[in-house]
């Protein structure tokens, strides 16, 4: 992010930031992921969920679930989400696993039991 974009951000007092949240199928990282989209947008802050499905679908079609194809579409979400912190937009992400890191994200795993997600 150049200077005068980073400026620009500090002075309208916020910063985008990833938050990607990991955790077994049916772990609630969707439900957590929704409540905490509404909770950010009630309080009129910038946010966007990416769903890994949608992604899956569109921007990583061509791809397939190989080793080379997994770490593929996990750089094409990373960079889509950096991009979007870097507007200064809260990116919300979730996913099953990461294989690795490819710039500073917030990552929480979940690992609730579903009675307390309903």
């Amino acid at each position: 992010m150049d200077q005068l974009r980073l400026h620009e951000l500090r002075k309208s007092h916020f910063l985008g930031c990833t938050l990607w949240l990991t955790g077994l199928s049916g772990a609630g990282k969707t439900t957590i992921a929704k409540t905490i989209e509404a909770s950010l947008k009630s309080q009129k802050i910038p946010v966007y969920m990416l769903d890994g499905d949608e992604i899956r679908r569109g921007l990583s079609s061509d791809l397939g679930f190989s080793n080379k194809d997994r770490t593929e579409n996990i750089r094409r979400i990373a960079e889509v989400s950096r991009l979007m912190a870097d507007s200064g937009v809260v990116c919300i992400e979730n996913r099953i696993k990461l294989k690795r890191i490819l710039f500073i994200v917030i990552i929480f795993f979940l690992n609730l039991p579903l009675q307390l997600l309903l």
